[in-house]
């Protein structure tokens, strides 16, 4: 069996943690700090996720007619607001990570 092998973006337990509440987890992984670099495997796998991440956020964008910026900081914060505004925060389920810290600097300027 050929190994599994990831780039190492956050620490196994954390990687696992994530992966709780999934009944079939695979657990033979190999961890890769930069495992782009060393596999080529990885390398198209990165190329392939970047790519549809890109065509996925233009289609979320889409959706709402506002251009969603990728990352983080005080652009993401402004067009979460303006979206917050327009559309509530319930959209944000079906937008983006909710489980980040901009949801919740999003939300508290809601509040107030």
């Amino acid at each position: 069996t050929d190994p599994i092998i990831i780039d190492e973006f956050t620490p196994q337990t954390q990687y696992f943690a994530y992966l709780a509440d999934y009944p079939h987890v695979v657990k033979q992984i190999t961890f890769v700090q930069k495992a782009e670099s060393q596999y080529l495997a990885v390398a198209a796998a990165s190329i392939l996720a970047r790519y549809y991440f890109l065509e996925e956020m233009d289609k979320l964008s889409a959706s709402i007619a506002i251009e969603l910026p990728k990352g983080s900081g005080i652009v993401v914060d402004l067009i979460g607001k303006r979206i917050a505004l327009q559309y509530g925060l319930d959209v944000f389920s079906n937008i983006a990570k909710i489980h980040f810290k901009n949801m919740e600097r999003i939300a508290s300027t809601m509040k107030s």
